[in-house]
C-alpha cells in the first residue's frame, strides 16, 4: 500500500516526495517545517545547511520547553537530526521535480508532518515507546513577479493626473459661476424714527395752544 499524501492540489505541476516511519521526534519536525514552508527550494537548503552548522537556529514558536533564547529570534533550538531528514527529503523531491522536466527555481508550496505508529522498544529500553514521523514535501515551479514599474505604466499615470486636474477646474468653474444669494438688512433703526417723531409733535401742539390762549 502506497503513501497518501495529504496534500490534494494540482499533481500535473508539482513534484512530490514522502519520509515515513523515520525515527525523530515529531514535534522539532514541525518546527523545521514551518521554517521552511514557502521558501524556494535553494534557500531552504542553505538555511537548513546553516542550521546543521549551527549558525542559524529554527525559531520554536510551540514546544519551547528546553528552547534558548536566540538573538532576533526568540526561543530557538538547533534540531540536527530533525534538520537532516527534512533536508533528505526536499532533495528527493527537487530530483522528481528536475525528472519531470521542470526547472530549476522550485518553491515549496506543502511541507506536511504527521505522526508515525509508536511502536515498543525491545533490549535495553524495552517498554519504552519509540518516536516516529511522516514527512511529506511537495514543490513547485516559482512564478515570476515584476515589482519594477514600466514604462507604459508610468505613461497611463502621467495621464491620468492632467484628467484629475482639468475635472477639478471644471469644478471650481462651476462653484464660482453660481450666483450666491444676497440677504439685504431690514432697515430697523429708520423705521422706528418716523414712529417716535409724530409723538412729540402731537405733545407739543397743546402747549403753543395754551400759551396762544392766554
Amino acid at each position: 500500500m502506497g503513501y497518501k499524501y495529504a496534500y490534494q492540489g494540482d499533481q500535473k505541476t508539482t513534484a512530490r516526495a514522502a519520509g515515513t516511519d523515520i525515527p525523530v521526534s515529531t514535534k522539532s519536525t514541525i518546527m523545521v517545517a514551518n521554517f521552511i514552508r514557502g521558501k524556494s527550494v535553494t534557500r531552504a537548503q542553505r538555511d537548513l545547511g546553516e542550521v546543521l552548522k549551527k549558525k542559524m537556529a529554527v525559531p520554536f514558536t510551540r514546544f519551547t520547553d528546553g528552547a534558548g533564547h536566540k538573538p532576533g529570534i526568540g526561543p530557538g533550538k538547533y534540531p540536527i537530526k530533525a534538520t537532516t531528514h527534512v533536508l533528505s527529503v526536499i532533495n528527493a523531491a527537487a530530483a522528481n521535480a528536475r525528472d519531470r522536466g521542470f526547472g530549476d527555481d522550485l518553491t515549496i508550496v506543502s511541507v506536511t508532518v504527521h505522526q508515525a505508529a509508536r511502536q515498543m522498544r525491545y533490549g535495553r529500553l524495552r517498554g519504552r515507546q519509540r518516536k516516529g514521523t511522516h514527512i511529506e514535501v511537495v514543490v513547485a515551479e516559482s512564478e515570476e513577479k515584476t515589482t519594477r514599474k514600466t514604462p507604459q505604466k508610468v505613461a497611463k499615470k502621467a495621464e491620468v493626473k492632467p484628467a484629475k486636474a482639468e475635472a477639478k477646474s471644471k469644478a471650481a468653474e462651476k462653484t464660482e459661476a453660481k450666483p450666491k444669494p444676497k440677504t439685504e438688512a431690514k432697515p430697523k433703526a429708520e423705521a422706528a424714527k418716523p414712529k417716535a417723531a409724530p409723538k412729540k409733535a402731537e405733545a407739543s401742539e397743546p402747549k403753543a395752544s395754551k400759551e396762544k390762549k392766554e
